[in-house]
């Protein structure tokens, strides 16, 4: 290169130094002076080039490591000057907000609402949503089991996530060799035969459950595979971590001891390990075999054969890089063949074991929890607009000092950096606030939203604070972006002046804007708030076919085993309903097989005349035996026929009684009043219907209509008797009552027995 073309290069120099240009010219110079003294030294020109040259060396490779040092040199000194120039801006800026107080304290606030809110959504979301459950290995390699389809009755795709037990085992049963398959379901029981013992969450499991979730105990060892059998009989225990540390003191002789569920007590063997509280939202306290839940116990063989009853969830562990395709085929053909859903295009899914709330039971936390999310988002863009507004107006009454500052030589990227900054200081420092904000709001959310789950740890942690910084980062640099780009262009020689006549229009437009926006997003939130009161009044107006405010239920707990319990307990009820209707503020007592919204038992049913019963919803009817007073007591009302009587018994006319849904689906446009219906077999003895009576709900507040068929308690010739106690009681009685008849209970039976009182408020309060 030239010497002319290398001075042209360094004269044309705009923003940053050339490196190259550098290099050749001190290359050049040292070559120069090397050949000058070898001259001095008596060489000629030509001869002093020459062994210059060859004293140099390669000159290709000098130049590259010049230039890599020169580039080092040069970052340094980009990132030192870089690193000053924040530290002055932050100087700069903390020095301005001091000088702002009650600004600095508006804007704070404002900020700390905003991320406060969405702090806390996140809080809950990244527990049910986001994270695989704590101590899980590998959760990547774990998955969950569901069948996706669709219902003639709804066009949107429905989820089954809990399937029979014998679905269960044709499952593992198909299963591949590199795929592991745990059935599980998990139920709330009690401590002890007390009916006052403490609370206690157990999960029943099949196959190997530990694992296929990755888990090691702690103390001592899981199931064997000769344990956990469907068809067994193991009175076993593995406990949880905490259970082993407050009810055992942590010891390491607590193998071999025994622990009371209910009626039945069952042989610790092992210790979860710490922080492993199963793969649902509630913690579990332990884990038994599946084979050992309480109402199938002794009879085993008709319980792991029968595709009627729907509660065991599945989770599979799969092969690296697998995510279970392999094996959806297979489990397709298993639920098909099942015909629990009638649509031959269903299919097996397999999501991720970080789907704590599944698509099949979870579906309307999730729609919750996402419009939760929605007006957390909107409470963000307010609180950003707010803070744009004063952010504009804090740049028009400093816009004399901005125009001195650009007149001095101050360029404008250098200024809109340090008003972005300002913003983005006063949004992070706001974070800190929010951590508050995000602590009682997710709180509230948790108690208000799911309130039975044990979340295991702080509403605010790690994660929840990064996202907070996060939020608070972006929200500064959204807040402060409009403001600083229109604040860095003001009319220099009006600003010194000390007019505000030119220049400000243009600004205004934008605060007019900015107010617009906040006013709509506030009309929005209030109107969601609205809608929200009116949908709550609703649900709360909502007409489940029972006397809801008057209703509590008992039944109870007993060793299956022991058949002499069954028999006591339903021999005894009649008198124990006849004792209780006597007790002030009962208005009436009655029993059934099921509890109204705590149970419900599917039957198939056969009509003459029709090859097949038509489904409503795609649901079977519900099935269940009453007592002759039990309609009047629950409060579900005969549209036409009648009741039950004390006639209705063994030996009588075999009736039923059916719901209106029922009546319409399967005798559309006739009078269903004495047709005949068999139950489970067509060549079952036919049951003439006697009465029709309203629908009720059996599992939920919001729910779709379903069939349900009654039979009277009396008629030996169905398959059980009533177990559950319906008691009515008077206005503004129901929890005084609820005490008598779990004292009622207690003083009729053994030692053995567990009461067991709800009311019917108790049962709706979680999901209202």
């Amino acid at each position: 290169m030239s010497a002319w073309s290398a001075g042209w290069r360094r004269l044309t120099r705009l923003w940053r130094p050339d490196t190259d240009a550098d290099v050749e010219a001190e290359l050049r110079f040292h070559f120069e002076q090397k050949v000058a003294d070898l001259v001095a030294r008596g060489l000629t020109p030509a001869g002093a080039r020459t062994r210059a040259a060859a004293e140099f060396g390669d000159m290709d490779a000098v130049r590259t490591d010049l230039r890599e040092i020169d580039g080092r040199i040069a970052q340094h000194r980009r990132r030192a000057e870089w690193w000053e120039g924040i530290v002055q801006d932050l100087g700069y800026v903390l020095r301005s907000l001091r000088r702002s107080p009650g600004f600095t304290l508006t804007v704070s606030l404002t900020f700390a609402l905003g991320i406060g809110v969405n702090a806390a959504l996140f809080s809950v979301l990244d527990r049910l949503y986001l994270r695989a459950p704590p101590g899980v290995g590998e959760p990547g390699r774990v998955r969950r089991v569901y069948q996706q389809y669709r219902d003639k009755s709804s066009p949107t795709l429905q989820v089954r996530s809990v399937f029979a037990p014998a679905e269960v085992r044709r499952l593992m049963s198909a299963a591949p060799s590199d795929i592991a398959l745990a059935g599980y379901f998990v139920e709330k029981e009690q401590f002890g035969h007390g009916a006052d013992g403490p609370n206690a969450v157990s999960t029943y499991v099949a196959g190997d459950y530990f694992g296929v979730l990755g888990v090691r105990p702690a103390l001592g060892r899981f199931f064997a595979p000769d344990e956990y059998r469907f068809e067994g009989l193991d009175a076993l225990a593995v406990i949880g971590h905490r259970l082993w540390m407050d009810r055992f003191g942590g010891t390491g002789d607590v193998l071999g001891k025994t622990v009371d569920i209910g009626s039945r007590r069952h042989t610790i063997i092992g210790v979860a390990p710490a922080g492993f509280l199963g793969v649902d939202l509630d913690a579990t306290d332990l884990w038994l075999p599946l084979n050992a839940q309480g109402p199938w116990k002794g009879r085993q063989a008709a319980w792991y054969a029968g595709q009627r009853s729907y509660y065991v969830k599945v989770a599979m562990r799969v092969p690296v890089g697998d995510d279970g395709r392999t094996f959806q085929q297979a489990a397709t053909s298993v639920f098909r063949e099942a015909r629990a859903v009638r649509d031959s295009a269903a299919i097996a899914t397999f999501p991720p074991i970080s789907e704590a709330l599944d698509s099949g039971f979870g579906g309307k936390q999730l729609a919750l929890a996402t419009r939760l999310g929605g007006v957390a988002a909107i409470v963000l863009l307010i609180a950003c607009a707010n803070v744009a507004n004063l952010m504009l107006a804090r740049g028009m009454r400093r816009r004399r000092e901005i125009a001195v500052r650009l007149a001095l030589g101050v360029s404008r990227q250098r200024l809109v950096t340090q008003l972005l900054t300002e913003s983005v200081v006063v949004a992070l420092v706001a974070g800190a606030a929010a951590m508050l904000v995000a602590f009682w709001a997710a709180t509230a959310l948790r108690r208000g939203l799911l309130p039975d789950v044990s979340w295991g740890e702080l509403a605010v942690n790690g994660r929840v604070a990064l996202f907070a910084a996060g939020v608070a980062l972006l929200s500064g640099l959204a807040a402060g972006l409009a403001p600083a780009l229109q604040s860095s262009r003001p009319d220099i020689t009006t600003a010194l002046r000390g007019s505000a006549r030119e220049g400000t229009y243009r600004r205004s437009r934008l605060r007019t804007g900015l107010l617009v926006a906040q006013a709509a997003l506030s009309l929005v939130l209030i109107a969601a708030a609205g809608l929200l009161v009116k949908s709550l009044r609703g649900v709360e107006s909502v007409d489940i076919g029972f006397a809801s405010s008057q209703l509590l239920f008992a039944s109870v707990g007993y060793d299956p085993e022991l058949e002499s319990h069954s028999t006591e307990i339903a021999n005894q009820l009649p008198a124990i309903a006849e004792r209780l209707r006597r007790v002030p503020g009962v208005e009436g007592v009655a029993f059934s097989s099921m509890s109204p919204m705590r149970g419900f038992s599917f039957v198939s049913l056969f009509v003459p005349g029709l090859d097949s019963v038509p489904r409503l919803n795609g649901m079977p009817p519900l099935f269940t035996t009453v007592s002759p007073d039990y309609f009047a007591t629950s409060g579900i009302r005969v549209l036409s026929g009648r009741a039950f009587t004390d006639g209705d018994r063994e030996g009588s006319e075999p009736v039923i009684v059916v719901s209106a849904s029922m009546a319409r689906t399967i005798w559309p446009g006739e009078n269903p009043l004495g047709k005949c219906v068999s139950l489970e077999k067509r060549e079952e003895v036919c049951r003439t219907v006697v009465g029709v009576v309203t629908d009720t709900h059996f599992g939920y507040i919001v729910e779709r209509r379903s069939m349900a068929v009654y039979g009277p308690n009396e008629q030996a010739a169905l398959k059980w008797k009533g177990t559950a106690l319906t008691v009515r009681a008077k206005r503004g009685e129901t929890r005084r009552v609820a005490t008598l008849v779990r004292q009622a209970l207690t003083e009729s039976f053994g030692s053995w027995a567990l009461p067991r009182v709800r009311t019917m408020s108790e049962v709706l309060d979680r999901e209202l």
